[in-house]
C-alpha cells in the first residue's frame, strides 16, 4: 500500500538540527575552499616562499594537491545542490508519488547516505594538509 508523501517536515527539533547541519556543512566547505585557494596565493605571491618551494622540486605537488582539495569541495557543492533540488521537487509531487526516477533514487541515496560526503571531505583535508606540510618542509 502506497503511503502519502508527508511533505516538508513539521518537526521543529528535526528542522533545527537540519539547519544546524547545513550551517556547519557550509562553514566547513567555505573554510576548506578558502584555505585551498589562500595557500597557493600565499606561496605564489611571496617570492622567497615561491623560490624555496620551486627549488625543492615540490611546487607542482603543492599546487596540484591544493587544487585537488578545492576541486573536491566544488564537486561536493555541485552534487549537494542538485540532489537537494531533486529531493525538494520530489516532495512537491502529488500524493501518492509516482515511482522515483533514477536521478530521484540517486539523489535520495546521496542525501541519506552522508558517508560519501564525509569521506570526500576527509580526503580534502588530507590533501590540503599534505600540501601545507610539503610547502613548509620545502621552505625550512
Amino acid at each position: 500500500m502506497a503511503t502519502s508523501n508527508p511533505g516538508p517536515s513539521t518537526n521543529s527539533e528535526a528542522d533545527a538540527y537540519a539547519a544546524a547541519y547545513r550551517h556547519h556543512a557550509t562553514t566547513l566547505r567555505n573554510w576548506l575552499v578558502a584555505y585551498g585557494v589562500g595557500g597557493p596565493v600565499l606561496f605564489l605571491s611571496n617570492e622567497k616562499l615561491q623560490a624555496a618551494i620551486k627549488a625543492s622540486g615540490n611546487l607542482e605537488v603543492v599546487g596540484w594537491t591544493f587544487l585537488t582539495g578545492v576541486a573536491i569541495q566544488v564537486a561536493l557543492s555541485f552534487i549537494d545542490k542538485y540532489t537537494d533540488w531533486i529531493c525538494y521537487q520530489q516532495c512537491l509531487e502529488p500524493t501518492p508519488p509516482v515511482a522515483p526516477t533514477f536521478w530521484q533514487f540517486v539523489a535520495t541515496w546521496w542525501v541519506e547516505a552522508n558517508t560519501p560526503s564525509i569521506l570526500l571531505e576527509l580526503l580534502s583535508m588530507v590533501l590540503l594538509g599534505y600540501a601545507t606540510v610539503t610547502a613548509f618542509k620545502s621552505v625550512v
